[in-house]
């Protein structure tokens, strides 16, 4: 059940905030985007919006806070390998064991990002600077703490933080009017730019940590479960002791 819950997420918490996204047409006149039947100062639409608050506290935001709860309630069993850790093994696995909360905080930023800001003035330069703001917070972290048990996971995942960043830099630029800035090609060359730093720096990212690392956390797995046998294990520890004599 937590598994349906966690690969719907992302379809499930796009759909509740489009039901926010209004688009003005003229003075006086605003429609909901993903439908041009709803206005947006109808007062059933306000009846609307108050449901779609509900269903976001339950949601987007809730069900990675709830979560959070549950795996911080058992994270002792978590970090010693306990049967929590086997319970929530799809969401803990990939993390290291100080970490095993990490991807809640992941889902919390992609709500963040997605979604939460679409209420701070959608489209203008304001949202664009918060949003750059929560990058680098995520980016900061994501280089200093290394959540993920693999070097190579960790490598592509600075990689993949730095391109969404440069990539809301990016956009800035297209926010003013370049034909007054000295850019050759305008638009069209920020448009190749952005095309090219979201294919190139998160690939390059990864080929360097698996060529360097490779898939460093699978065999980190397999000696783990190698010593947990060892140690549980009498007459290996006695012909190792011989091996030793």
């Amino acid at each position: 059940a937590l598994t349906v819950l966690f690969l719907v997420y992302p379809f499930v918490s796009q759909t509740v905030f489009q039901g926010f996204s209004c688009r003005a047409l003229d003075e006086d006149e605003e429609w909901l985007e993903v439908d041009y039947q709803i206005s947006c100062l109808s007062d059933s639409y306000v009846a609307f919006v108050s449901l779609g608050f509900l269903g976001v506290c339950i949601y987007p935001l809730g069900v990675p806070a709830m979560t959070l709860l549950l795996l911080i309630k058992n994270g002792g069993e978590i970090k010693s390998g306990g049967p929590a850790f086997e319970r929530y093994d799809f969401l803990v696995a990939d993390y290291k064991a100080e970490f095993y909360y990490w991807d809640c905080i992941e889902m919390l930023r992609k709500a963040l990002l997605t979604g939460v800001l679409m209420f701070f003035n959608k489209g203008s330069l304001s949202q664009l600077v918060l949003a750059i703001i929560v990058c680098v917070g995520f980016l900061c972290a994501a280089t200093w703490l290394q959540p993920f048990a693999s070097r190579t996971a960790n490598l592509f995942k600075v990689g993949t933080e730095v391109t969404l960043l440069v990539t809301m830099v990016l956009v800035v630029l297209l926010k003013v009017d370049l034909t007054k800035e000295d850019i050759p090609g305008g638009e069209d060359f920020v448009g190749g730019l952005l095309l090219l730093i979201n294919t190139a720096l998160p690939s390059a990212s990864f080929a360097i940590g698996f060529l360097f690392y490779g898939f460093d956390s699978v065999s980190a797995k397999i000696e783990k479960i190698r010593d947990v046998e060892f140690d549980s294990n009498p007459v290996a520890q006695d012909d190792g002791e011989t091996d030793d004599a």
